[in-house]
């Protein structure tokens, strides 16, 4: 993926900063870990919608539907859709967790954290209501709708220019109701 941030200041003298990326630049396929996951193996999805102190937190899950255990490395490739459908100009940056590829056993899931900075919604601008997540980049994407997460209402506050981070696979844990 091409991504970009520009750091400038405005007419009236404020600091500003812009980020985003190149729509239609795909992102670019990694080295795949030995015995990795095929995204036909693998229900993606979301949930566990939590914020506190202006930042927003969505848990991104993957489910071994296969009949092997399979391994999953690094961060999962993700892209925002707004409620108008139109791709929302995200810059996604991989949270440097350091965390050693996992091996998912058949049944078993994954999460991945993704974190932002809750932005304005009052002159009601596209909200993020689909994401399309693929297990690593450079594989196939899967549409992953956010309709019906706890929180998450008409859709995500994760407005055009803005930055998200994204952490590597773990093993999914019990997430408090």
């Amino acid at each position: 993926m091409l991504a970009y941030q520009v750091h400038g200041s405005t007419d009236g003298g404020a600091s500003a900063t812009r980020s985003g990326f190149v729509a239609g630049v795909a992102p670019t396929a990694g080295p795949r870990p030995g015995g990795a996951c095929a995204p036909t193996d693998l229900t993606l999805g979301a949930l566990g919608f939590d914020a506190a102190a202006g930042r927003r937190f969505l848990t991104v899950t993957a489910r071994n539907d296969g009949a092997a255990e399979c391994v999953l490395a690094g961060a999962p490739a993700v892209r925002f859709v707004a409620d108008d459908g139109s791709e929302t100009d995200v810059l996604l940056e991989p949270d440097d967790d350091g965390l050693a590829p996992l091996t998912l056993a058949p049944g078993a899931t994954a999460w991945a954290a993704l974190s932002w900075r809750g932005g304005s919604t009052a002159d009601d601008p596209p909200l993020v209501t689909t994401l399309l997540v693929a297990p690593h980049p450079g594989d196939p994407e899967s549409v992953v709708g956010l309709a019906g997460i706890p929180g998450v209402g008409d859709g995500l506050d994760l407005l055009g220019g803005g930055t998200a981070t994204i952490g590597s696979w773990a093993p999914a844990r019990e997430l408090a109701s």
